[in-house]
């Protein structure tokens, strides 16, 4: 049985994407973009960790882990430009967003690729023995890399 937690969850996603259609409207007021991207990645994270809770295989949650991994990186980065934008009352320059973007960028192209090199998970598997089916991974060093980040 899936919990309750896991539909709401997925009910949180419908809610951030319509907060970022808001920023999106709004996108040439400062921030508006970064508070666009901040929703939209956070979203794309819940989505992703409520298919992982519905799934029942391996292949499957790690599909959704998968998509987790393009929001979660991002929605850091997007925090601090949007952080940066309401301090300045303006958009941060090109290498302020880029200086920004680049290990978030890094990350979802090393777990995208990961089955080739296991920096980000050296291992993957499910853990059958809750209620519910759970992914258990070992990090490996890259899946650092990206705690400190976004720490």
């Amino acid at each position: 049985m899936i919990p309750l937690y896991a539909n709401l969850i997925f009910v949180f996603s419908l809610l951030l994407i319509a907060l970022a259609m808001v920023g999106w409207r709004r996108r040439a007021v400062p921030g508006a973009i970064h508070f666009f991207g901040f929703c939209l990645s956070m979203a794309i994270y819940f989505s992703g960790y409520a298919l992982e809770l519905h799934s029942t295989t391996l292949n499957g949650m790690n599909a959704s882990s998968l998509m987790q991994y393009i929001g979660i990186p991002l929605f850091p980065a997007f925090w601090g430009l949007l952080a940066v934008s309401c301090m300045q009352r303006r958009n941060p320059d090109r290498r302020t967003t880029a200086a920004l973007l680049l290990i978030p960028l890094v990350t979802c192209v090393m777990r995208f690729t990961d089955q080739l090199h296991g920096l980000v998970y050296r291992s993957v598997q499910m853990d059958g023995s809750r209620d519910i089916p759970l992914l258990q991974f070992e990090p490996g060093p890259w899946y650092w890399v990206h705690m400190v980040y976004i720490n």
